[in-house]
């Protein structure tokens, strides 16, 4: 059954080709389901003869006059996409001749496939809907109760809103929407008929028209916003934790949900993971921190969302928690749990949902996935609310307790920045070569002779230029690399993407740093100094701060040395590889006469 409504709806959406967009046919298909829908309903009759055209104007200015919420509904989303042209009328019929065909075709099965078109189905990359995962997670934080009132935000087409009546249908429970694009908020109306969904109050307007906004006015708020919306807004009573910048204006968003709460109210919002640190931002979520209104920050696998690969999260806010959870925050991060759902979108289990609900209901500290930090920490650290961090943390301090600061046992020297004039200057009569990541390879250094300068200050050597037995790092990138600076190394400056770490010899060994940088822990304690989400930044000053295991003497020198003869080894034995390859090859091609002439 359902292969065949899927193929139905693709079937229409192909004859739609060439008529209406990608995006239109998705809301001509819906409208063309909901006529079909209310022909059972309500016995409406739709001659799909001649008179074909003039019936179903009729039909759609009876529906939209006897349920005045549809008003607009049908008449914008089909009659205004397809036009006047007779031939666009004649390919509507075939659709509805189609749908005729299915003898055992039900209301309920119309309601089945508008459901999948606009929830499901992947017809229009400029849909937003908001994952089946995410919208789990917020609703089961929802504790029902007759009367609850509850405002979606950002409504979109209403998914959240559906789910929640769905799984609360024994509750009376009052919603309430905004969505300022007016399609969209045709199309939650036509969702929520579809559905027979009662005790809903959806509003085409702008959320962030903050003049008619009550305080306190709702029992729980869901919002899943559109990500790093820049909208220029001013001062007053809804941002009482300040003004965003122009840029990125999510915790405006957030800001207008705890303002709409009531006292004992909860809300759920959806955020990527820069608004959880960016700098600009620090004092909003200081104030919010301050009055402990977060009660969980939950890391979210990435490409959840069909249209983009962006990372996100969910913020929980509380204005009234439990005394044993009062100063504190619950961080989980979910990120690397996830199941593959289609071609570019993933989705989280439900045994991990479950995981999730739990750790917040209970409090459960899992390793690795979940722990409770006192608020205080999160004020030190400047507000950062990245779940990983403190989760790593705690791994790094029950594993490392015992361990020294890297600053300890070596000097770490970030690269230089060279400006593009500065660079055509300094390429005459050059001394040194110039590395940067692509010059960072896993086993090797590969010196590039178009990119030799000289020093610009006498201070260069011994400050960017590298030597036997630095580590060389990459330190702002997409990747992240290391190697142990050879004996034959070659003089080099590094630029301002690379950072040196100067071991001192008497005490640490660079192999055995590598070694551990490179190990689960290592790659956590990086990860919790490594800023940014797409270009990633190591700061030095953070990396000169990290800890490093505190091995003796001995262990140090015979591992270091053990360390040093096997990365040996293997260089030797691939490019004895490369070698035995390549020349197997030329015979290969002198076989095949391929060779040059």
């Amino acid at each position: 059954m359902y292969n065949m409504y899927e193929r139905l709806l693709y079937e229409m959406e192909d004859k739609l080709r060439g008529i209406v967009s990608s995006h239109d046919s998705r809301n001509v298909i819906s409208s063309i389901l909901l006529i079909k829908w209310f022909m059972f309903y309500d016995a409406i009759i739709l001659d799909v003869g001649n008179n074909f055209k003039n019936s179903l104007l009729y039909v759609v200015k009876d529906i939209e006059q006897t349920y005045t919420h549809l008003n607009g509904v049908l008449t914008t989303l089909l009659i205004e996409k397809i036009g006047y042209k007779k031939d666009n009328y004649n390919v509507i019929r075939e659709i509805f001749n189609t749908l005729n065909h299915y003898y055992s075709l039900s209301a309920q099965d119309v309601k089945y496939m508008i459901n999948h078109l606009l929830t499901e189905i992947d017809l229009d990359d400029d849909l937003f809907v908001t994952p089946d995962s995410i919208k789990e997670i917020m609703i089961q934080l929802v504790e029902p109760e007759e009367g609850l009132k509850v405002a979606d935000y950002f409504t979109g087409i209403g998914s959240i809103s559906l789910r929640l009546k769905q799984i609360f249908s024994n509750y009376d429970i009052c919603l309430y929407g905004e969505e300022i694009n007016r399609e969209t908020y045709l199309i939650s109306q036509l969702l929520m008929t579809v559905n027979e969904i009662q005790g809903y109050c959806f509003h085409n307007k702008d959320v962030y028209d903050f003049s008619n906004v009550k305080k306190h006015q709702f029992d729980f708020v869901f919002m899943d916003a559109p990500f790093s919306f820049n909208k220029q807004l001013y001062r007053n009573e809804v941002l009482s934790y300040g003004v965003p910048k122009k840029q990125a204006i999510d915790w405006a968003n957030y800001q207008l949900a705890l303002y709409t709460l009531k006292d004992m109210g909860k809300a759920v919002v959806t955020t990527t993971t820069g608004a959880l640190f960016r700098t600009r931002d620090e004092i909003i979520r200081k104030g919010i921190v301050n009055d402990d209104k977060i009660e969980a920050v939950i890391q979210l696998p990435n490409s959840l969302y069909s249209n983009t690969a962006i990372e996100t999260a969910i913020i929980l806010f509380n204005n009234n928690k439990r005394s044993n959870r009062k100063n504190t925050i619950i961080f989980i991060n979910a990120s690397k749990e996830f199941l593959r759902k289609n071609r570019r979108q993933n989705t989280i289990p439900k045994d991990v949902l479950t995981k999730i609900i739990s750790c917040i209901k209970l409090g459960n500290e899992i390793e690795g996935f979940s722990t409770i930090i006192d608020t205080y920490k999160v004020l030190e650290n400047n507000c950062n609310l990245i779940p990983n961090y403190y989760i790593n943390s705690k791994i790094i301090d029950k594993r490392l307790k015992n361990g020294l600061t890297l600053k300890e046992v070596a000097k770490v020297l970030p690269g230089v920045q060279i400006s593009s004039k500065d660079m055509k200057t300094l390429k005459q009569d050059p001394t040194h070569y110039y590395l940067n990541v692509k010059n960072i390879q896993d086993n090797d250094i590969l010196y590039d002779d178009t990119e030799k300068i000289r020093e610009k200050k006498i201070n260069w050597c011994g400050k960017y230029d590298i030597k036997a037995g630095d580590i060389i790092i990459t330190t702002r990138g997409t990747l992240l690399r290391m190697i142990v600076v050879p004996e034959d190394y070659k003089k080099s400056f590094i630029s301002v993407n690379l950072t040196i770490i100067r071991i001192n010899p008497d005490k640490y060994n660079p192999y055995v740093l590598v070694k551990y940088l490179e190990s689960d822990i290592g790659k956590l304690v990086l990860e919790n100094i490594t800023s940014g989400t797409t270009i990633k930044v190591i700061n030095a000053k953070k990396l000169a701060n990290i800890l490093v295991p505190n091995y003796d003497t001995v262990t140090l020198q015979s591992l270091g040395e053990r360390i040093k003869r096997n990365e040996m080894e293997l260089k030797q034995m691939i490019k004895k590889a490369n070698q035995e390859y390549h020349g197997n090859n030329t015979k290969i091609i002198k076989a095949l006469n391929l060779h040059r002439l």
